[in-house]
């Protein structure tokens, strides 16, 4: 596969002098109680975002024929505010996020309710989403938190520049989706928990699991973490790996992903961590997908997003495992094993006598959380940056502010199979 990069911000700028009218849906058209339109997004504006990110999921080739998913407005759209997030900002209580669900708990999708922020957050294929409500999923969930505070600290900065979507301007669904995208479902409890005193099995474990299924690799494992039951089994992983609705394992099959759970977490380090409860993510990690495993995995630092050539690496369909542990802290690991661009086009009107057209590039990344397939789905690039309009700041200075929805201090390990 050809080696594709994208750049560093997800946000690519490209001034446009002219343009194709009539191709922009209704629903993107002021209305006349809109005018002078507002900083917030329209609820028109919400459920077209929220109908076209269904394209990431049900459009992408090793999904169609799976699901075809329906918005779900039986209970209207979901609205998350910074005082669900206990933080202040200068506006009072602002709406940070608008949350559409999906019929029969097929996913929902997460937009940002300003419109100086990327439309689609994300867009999961599982689950549902209410606020105040736990999703099942308490790595989302932390994940979600984050980037709420994160929301609302960027409303303090907010001035009153308005972001319009012009009349004659789409939304363009890009297919380019590269990497694995893999749909197993997958978690820490049973059967791969099931040899494990508290019933699951670690993160790393089940994120090593998920990139060899992947890889269908190995075909065989030795079995050693009984010194008196050693044994070799075979693994059929494409079967193991199999997504059809009602699926109900065979009791070899539960018996082979028991013994694969508490052999891979075996082989990375229980008993070196003396914890009988699973395997946590640590810093050896890596090295031990790579010595006690056999595959290649290779720790690449501190932060997924700003290296070229890991995007080239999900671009040729490397999965790589993430760990969000904070300094002294415990986190989770998980897998990201595709990525994904949408092109869309903003009218920024700073001034009545400045507008400015400009066509920018989503970038997202697919996760698999190891989570039994909850929440799964494509999510906004970590790092955004936006400019704050220096025509009402005393100092006149332009002020760049970045956000991480994910902490900074994440590490990364591109994950290959052994040649």
């Amino acid at each position: 596969m050809k080696k594709l990069f994208i750049p560093l911000s997800f946000l690519i700028l490209a001034v446009f002098a002219s343009c194709e009218k009539g191709l922009a849906p209704d629903a993107y058209r002021a209305s006349d109680s809109q005018k002078p339109n507002s900083v917030y997004r329209t609820s028109e504006e919400v459920l077209d975002i929220a109908q076209h990110s269904l394209k990431l999921l049900d459009g992408h080739p090793t999904r169609s024929g799976i699901m075809v998913r329906e918005l779900d407005l039986k209970n209207g759209i979901g609205v998350f505010t910074d005082k669900a997030t206990r933080s202040l900002s200068l506006h009072g209580i602002d709406t940070l996020m608008y949350v559409v669900n999906f019929k029969n708990n097929a996913g929902f999708a997460m937009i940002s309710a300003r419109r100086d922020l990327p439309p689609l957050l994300a867009v999961t294929e599982d689950g549902s989403l209410v606020n105040g409500k736990s999703s099942g999923n308490d790595a989302f969930d932390a994940y979600t938190s984050n980037l709420l505070k994160n929301i609302s600290n960027h409303c303090a900065w907010c001035t009153d520049t308005v972001y319009n979507v012009p009349e004659n301007f789409p939304i363009e669904d890009s297919e380019e989706v590269y990497g694995a995208c893999n749909t197993v479902n997958w978690g820490q409890k049973a059967p791969f928990g099931a040899y494990y005193t508290n019933g699951k099995a670690g993160c790393s474990t089940i994120s090593a699991l998920i990139a060899m299924q992947y890889y269908q690799w190995p075909k065989q494992m030795v079995v050693n973490f009984k010194a008196d039951s050693k044994h070799t089994i075979e693994i059929d992983w494409a079967k193991l790996g199999e997504k059809t609705p009602g699926r109900v394992f065979a009791s070899n099959e539960m018996q082979l992903m028991r013994e694969l759970g508490r052999q891979v977490g075996y082989l990375l380090g229980v008993k070196e961590q003396k914890s009988p409860d699973g395997t946590g993510f640590n810093g050896d990690v890596a090295k031990r997908f790579t010595s006690r495993l056999g595959l290649n995995c290779t720790s690449m630092g501190r932060s997924l997003y700003e290296s070229d050539f890991q995007k080239g690496e999900i671009f040729l369909a490397q999965s790589t495992l993430i760990n969000n542990n904070e300094k002294g802290k415990a986190g989770h690991a998980w897998i990201v094993d595709g990525i994904s661009r949408r092109t869309r086009y903003l009218r920024l009107r700073i001034h009545e006598q400045m507008i400015v057209d400009q066509k920018l590039v989503d970038v997202f990344y697919h996760f698999n959380w190891g989570w039994a397939g909850k929440c799964n789905g494509f999510f906004f690039s970590d790092s955004y940056q936006f400019v704050v309009d220096n025509a009402h700041r005393k100092d006149k200075d332009e002020v760049t502010h970045v956000g991480h929805v994910i902490s900074p201090e994440i590490k990364y390990s591109l994950i290959r199979r052994p040649n």
